[in-house]
């Protein structure tokens, strides 16, 4: 018989202020909980976020790295194939809805964490995966670049290193710019778009101190750009939150 949710979300009723929380389950894993207009969606915050092993592994890109190499170690070396690209493919977007939560609440640990996991996986396909289709996967790079650099600068910042977390930037910037073999509109879309974003921070940094609010402002005006209309709701909760500080 299927579980009806009703009572579950009546207890926990939609409030565009207390979107998301942390829990630990009884057997102990961290959880995040995110409320959305119409349900809920759990997310793991160790491992893979829906919680899969694949074969058995901890990821899909250690499982894939795994077969690998068994190949090479058999003599017989090969590319990844067309089903083992959509399974990375999969797992790159499972990570993307993570880390774009995590990094919207300031968990900027974990979203470096996640953000490293994405381009490892960018990596590995460009240089197992021959397939024209990769580009799907590829040309979001230089986003995952932007949102881990940002949040390895905001650590420096939070530790006081303005210093580091402009050369951080920069370097990241200048990263991005050089940039290339991806023919595709989107990856152009989102080259430019990384480096406007990664200067405008820095400018503010030159400026004055980065804070929270200025961080979330910033992403605010990106998702609105980007007509990413949930993602902007739950950045103005983050505001509105701040405000009420």
């Amino acid at each position: 018989m299927l579980a009806d949710l009703t009572g579950f979300l009546r207890d926990w009723e939609f409030d565009g202020e207390n979107t998301v929380r942390m829990l630990t389950t009884i057997d102990g894993r961290e959880i995040m909980q995110v409320r959305l207009p119409l349900g809920v969606e759990q997310i793991e915050l160790e491992g893979r976020p829906d919680g899969i092993c694949p074969d058995g592994y901890d990821t899909a890109l250690d499982l894939c790295r795994s077969r690998l190499a068994q190949s090479e170690g058999e003599g017989n070396s090969r590319e990844l194939t067309a089903d083992e690209f959509l399974l990375l493919q999969g797992e790159g977007m499972l990570f993307y809805q993570r880390y774009l939560v995590l990094f919207q609440i300031g968990e900027y640990s974990r979203t470096v964490r996640d953000t490293d996991h994405n381009l490892a996986l960018c990596d590995f396909v460009e240089q197992h995966y021959p397939g024209e289709d990769r580009v799907a996967l590829l040309q979001y790079r230089p986003y995952i670049l932007r949102v881990n650099a940002v949040s390895r600068a905001m650590l420096d910042l939070n530790d006081g290193n303005a210093e580091s977390a402009r050369k951080r930037l920069e370097n990241t910037a200048e990263i991005v710019k050089n940039m290339s073999g991806v023919a595709s509109p989107i990856f152009e879309f989102e080259k430019l778009r990384a480096i406007q974003h990664l200067n405008a921070i820095l400018d503010q940094i030159q400026e004055r101190s980065l804070s929270k609010r200025d961080l979330l402002e910033r992403e605010l005006h990106d998702a609105v750009e980007r007509e990413e209309y949930e993602r902007a709701a739950r950045i103005r909760d983050q505001l509105k939150e701040l405000g009420d500080q």
